[in-house]
């Protein structure tokens, strides 16, 4: 579960380091503060739209996590050929964003994506935050799902943390069972709770 966290804790890094939409479905402009994508909306329904896929994301999940962003994995076949393979929406407890908020609220998009210091608050805070996977693309084997965590979360993790976390990863990823089906429409939700 520790991997999970660490996974949902590069979502979050996911989320401010490419174009996402805020719950409003409006883009944010990259020089525009990123809290203003993560405001914490008033109504607590509703859906947002990822607008590549028209996948819709609940503006709240589980009660308190709201939604601070979509965004869409691609990946490139042969240099030939990008295919969508899934939208995802990140969520964070509305006390935990708030905290950040405060600290990080008047930082730009840029400033936060190079900003080694948000990035390990992000993944060494308690921060109760979900990452929501809806797949698109028809022909997803776990097998590739297992190889784009470790080559992600993995680079992610040497990135940040300067270390690769191998046996961390390598344990979560053996969650991902070659006779588990993903077929397009499959929702996986990666979440990280205190503790």
């Amino acid at each position: 579960m520790a991997a999970a966290a660490a996974a949902v804790g590069v979502g979050m890094g996911l989320a401010v380091s490419t174009k996402m939409a805020n719950p409003a479905g409006r883009f944010v402009n990259s020089s525009s503060p990123i809290w203003a994508s993560l405001s914490l909306s008033d109504g607590a329904s509703g859906t947002s739209v990822e607008p590549k896929t028209g996948v819709e994301f609940p503006n709240v999940v589980d009660g308190t996590r709201r939604l601070l962003g979509v965004g869409l994995r691609k990946k490139n076949l042969f240099g030939l050929k990008n295919i969508d393979v899934y939208a995802f929406g990140v969520y964070a407890d509305d006390d935990d964003v708030k905290g950040l908020k405060e600290k990080y609220g008047t930082l730009t998009m840029s400033q936060l994506k190079e900003s080694k210091e948000f990035h390990a608050d992000v993944l060494e805070q308690d921060l109760r935050m979900t990452v929501r996977l809806q797949i698109v693309y028809s022909r997803l084997s776990i097998r590739s799902v297992r190889s784009a965590f470790e080559e992600s979360v993995g680079s992610r993790l040497r990135k940040y943390s300067g270390s690769d976390n191998k046996e961390l990863l390598q344990r979560f990823t053996s969650l991902f069972r070659d006779e588990y089906k993903i077929p397009r429409g499959s929702t996986i939700d990666l979440s990280r709770e205190r503790g």
